[in-house]
């Protein structure tokens, strides 16, 4: 397992372990090891960006980012994540293209149903017309 440090401060370059291997390195990631992203006294917030792998040419022996959008944990993969709370969640969408991961927020549900009845409403009005 490998261990990687996010620390209380977001920024580009800035309060993070990050591994290397440009310009010329080759990074291999395995179904057999784990990256463990350890959030000690770190506060998430909307929009905060970790680049924590940089490579110039990837080979991957299974290795999986788990599932997008989760509070934290494997997600059934091996990244393993700090748990987040208060509506904010991990995206690891790019995690094996560019090696980064990045906290978003969750809408509620009740902002997305309000939304939808207001784009309806709108319609409705529309065909009226």
């Amino acid at each position: 397992m490998t261990t990687l440090q996010i620390a209380g401060v977001s920024g580009v370059g800035l309060g993070w372990d990050k591994i290397n291997v440009k310009p010329t390195g080759t990074l291999t990631l395995s179904s057999l090891g784990n990256i463990f992203v350890d959030g000690t006294g770190y506060t998430a917030a909307v929009g905060d960006t970790f680049d924590l792998l940089d490579w110039t040419t990837l080979v991957n022996n299974g290795f999986s980012a788990g599932t997008n959008n989760r509070t934290g944990g494997l997600g059934g993969g091996n990244l393993d994540l700090p748990t987040l709370t208060g509506g904010l969640t991990w995206n690891v969408n790019n995690f094996l293209t560019t090696g980064a991961i990045s906290v978003t927020a969750v809408p509620e549900p009740s902002r997305v149903i309000l939304l939808f009845l207001g784009i309806g409403s709108l319609l409705l009005r529309r065909r009226r017309a």
